[in-house]
């Protein structure tokens, strides 16, 4: 056979099977079968995302450790939700390290707060600067607080935070949002004891008798005053 006629012989007959198995490949030297590639686990895929999360997450807390030290505003909040799980993935550093072998049920759980994290108002340094005047925008309805260095970045966290609180929302219905935004600053600088800050709540006109709101008071005292 001439070297014409072997290469035009030698096309006609290279062509691949395809099928359910593998693909074969057919030439003049034989077949040859092709493994089909493996694709990731979906577990490997979950690592992969939760390694890229976890290196953003890492680069804000070290910005925002420069600034305000380790647990505070978000940073806080994802150190709470990671606890709960008893994932131990918190470094001395303040960071997250993921470990070797870690299942997707921990996998998923680290994601989802990390990427919590990444969305929250206070998970870079100008968002806790923004929130912080704005909460100051609002108390300055109730005190007298003209200045933003008239607030620290620890008391305007903890009305932040406040707004938000479904126990605070709760009494506030009740006595008024503006008093109940100066009580609570009121029991801080006189550090109440629990029973004090009930009767002084009762003094407000709450009625402590109340099983439900009594319950919601003393879960307010024990974050925002003890």
């Amino acid at each position: 056979m001439t070297g014409k006629k072997y290469r035009k012989q030698r096309k006609k007959s290279t062509y691949v099977s395809k099928g359910t198995g593998s693909k074969i490949l057919h030439t003049p030297y034989g077949d040859i079968a092709r493994p089909r590639r493996k694709r990731g686990s979906p577990k490997i895929s979950l690592r992969k995302r939760t390694e890229r999360v976890v290196r953003e997450v890492n680069e804000r807390l070290d910005s925002l450790q420069r600034r305000y030290g380790k647990g505070t505003w978000a940073s806080k909040k994802l150190m709470n939700r990671l606890s709960k799980e008893n994932l131990k993935v918190w470094t001395g550093k303040g960071k997250i390290k993921l470990k070797k072998n870690m299942t997707k049920t921990q996998l998923t759980a680290i994601n989802k707060a990390a990427n919590q994290f990444l969305v929250s108002a206070t998970s870079t340094n100008k968002g806790i600067q923004d929130v912080k005047r704005r909460t100051i925008e609002q108390l300055r309805k109730t005190w007298s607080i003209d200045r933003e260095k008239e607030m620290t970045t620890e008391e305007a966290e903890t009305f932040y935070e406040m707004f938000g609180e479904k126990d605070f929302e709760a009494l506030a219905d009740k006595i008024g949002s503006s008093e109940m935004q100066a009580f609570i600053q009121e029991a801080i600088n006189s550090d109440l004891s629990e029973n004090q800050f009930i009767t002084m709540l009762r003094n407000y006109g709450l009625d402590t008798t109340d099983l439900d709101l009594k319950e919601k008071a003393q879960r307010l005292y024990d974050k925002y005053v003890l």
